[in-house]
């Protein structure tokens, strides 16, 4: 009678562009130009989704993988860098802070000065004990982020000697300093 059924498998979801022809004998050959659009069924819709799911939490935990080990590489660093730093006797360090310019240095005092700003901190350090609470001999400290400490606070710093710096006196003199930019701060 001219009619046909068949089963076809399209081959992706959306639209999908067929030729049609059909001949039999006494009858005259047709074609037919069909775009049949395929939607996903429910069942697909859900492995679909199932799939996105596993694909998210998968980069995640990559991630968080990643951070962990940046976050591992980091303290390892810290650790390499505090084991290898050390006290220059503070004398010889102000004599001349020229020749421990580069030196990775670590010195525990009392903060005398310190300043914020933009995220950064400064501080006059005073690491000479005393005794008695009497600190003596500044380092000028450089560190790019903020700390909580504040001044009398004893905090240990890290980091490398960078020469020295001048700063003005209460009464208006100039004094110079060994200058150290910190890496790390323990407060």
């Amino acid at each position: 009678d001219g009619r046909f059924t068949i089963n076809l498998l399209l081959p992706h979801v959306g639209s999908n562009d067929l030729e049609v022809s059909a001949d039999a004998r006494g009858h005259r050959p047709a074609s037919e130009s069909l775009t049949i659009v395929r939607e996903l069924t429910a069942a697909e819709l859900a492995v679909r989704r199932e799939r996105a799911r596993q694909r998210r939490i998968r980069a995640a935990q990559a991630r968080e993988q990643r951070r962990q080990e940046q976050l591992a590489r980091e303290a390892q660093q810290r650790e390499d860098f505090i084991a290898s730093a050390t006290t220059i006797d503070y004398d010889q360090l102000a004599k001349s802070p020229d020749d421990y310019r580069g030196t990775k240095v670590a010195y525990t005092g009392q903060i005398f000065q310190i300043q914020e700003d933009y995220g950064a901190t400064w501080m006059l350090l005073s690491v000479t004990d005393m005794g008695y609470d009497i600190w003596d001999d500044n380092i000028w400290v450089e560190y790019p982020g903020e700390i909580q400490g504040a001044e009398e606070d004893i905090v240990t710093i890290y980091g490398v000697v960078k020469g020295e710096e001048s700063y003005e006196t209460q009464i208006g003199g100039e004094t110079y300093v060994p200058k150290v930019q910190a890496r790390y701060v323990s407060e």
